[in-house]
């Protein structure tokens, strides 16, 4: 009886052939497949296999002082040009002011200078 007992703690080689590695192997390919099909076609939102590129369009408006301010110093984050540090140290107090003046003169020429070079050259920070 005494070697019955100890006969079921045996360890016994753990044998795998060849069938049972294609079986595993397909196995991890489905479930791979699965999950990229999952994530392709549901779309969630918080997780994208392949990042797309997004084109916004912005406008700027020299009638609305503070919203030009923020576009153009959104567009100097994104643009590295000659007239970045000009321009930023001009727009701060439209910014951060309740009520704005107009834009003055030497701003919208800087404005335009900054436009123009994104036009022709467009390097991207």
């Amino acid at each position: 009886m005494n070697r019955d007992f100890f006969s079921t703690f045996e360890i016994y080689p753990i044998v795998i052939d060849f069938y049972q590695i294609i079986l595993i192997i397909s196995g991890l390919v489905l479930l791979l497949i699965s999950f990229y099909l999952i994530i392709r076609f549901l779309k969630l939102p918080s997780f994208e296999l392949v990042p797309r590129k997004r084109e916004e369009k912005i406008s700027i408006n020299l009638e609305d002082p503070k919203g030009t301010a923020y576009s153009v110093t959104f567009l100097i984050h994104r643009y590295d040009t000659p007239y970045n540090e000009q321009l930023l140290k001009r727009l701060e107090r439209f910014k951060y002011r309740k009520k704005v003046d107009r834009l003055d003169r030497e701003t919208v020429e800087l404005i335009e200078k900054f436009i123009e070079y994104i036009k022709e050259y467009g390097h991207r920070v």
